[in-house]
């Protein structure tokens, strides 16, 4: 295996840890919706499914930082791919992409807006019908 096939597998490594994180990460924010509405089916007080909306939002933010990251690796990834083999030194260092792809950009990212904004208006539509 060549250094660079080496190197580049290490940073997919990386970039998938991350994706799996973010994955889990979306699987808590509904389990932490769902626990609300199964509270407010056993006769719990309706405002306190307003009180998930404050995990979502947490879940949310800290899904951007690892999608950022995540751009920030995929940035090197590519730039580690059109390198020439006599120039790998296996840095990991990600410093200078993460300043051109900031973490608001991440934060409004479409996927994450869509999936966060359906879940916090689903807490919403439950709140408004019970």
């Amino acid at each position: 295996m060549t250094p660079k096939v080496y190197h580049l597998q290490m940073i997919q490594g990386v970039i998938n840890r991350l994706s799996s994180n973010s994955f889990l990460i979306k699987g808590w924010s509904i389990t932490v919706v769902a626990a609300m509405i199964a509270l407010l089916a056993r006769g719990a007080e309706k405002c306190y499914i307003l009180f998930s909306v404050l995990p979502v939002v947490m879940f949310w933010f800290l899904d951007s930082v690892y999608l950022h990251i995540e751009r920030s690796y995929t940035a090197l990834f590519n730039e580690v791919r059109l390198l020439e083999e006599n120039k790998i030194d296996f840095s990991m260092d990600v410093k200078k992409f993460g300043k051109s792809k900031n973490w608001f950009k991440a934060f409004f990212s479409t996927t994450l807006l869509i999936y966060y904004l359906a879940l916090i208006l689903t807490v919403f539509v439950i709140y408004i019908w019970l």
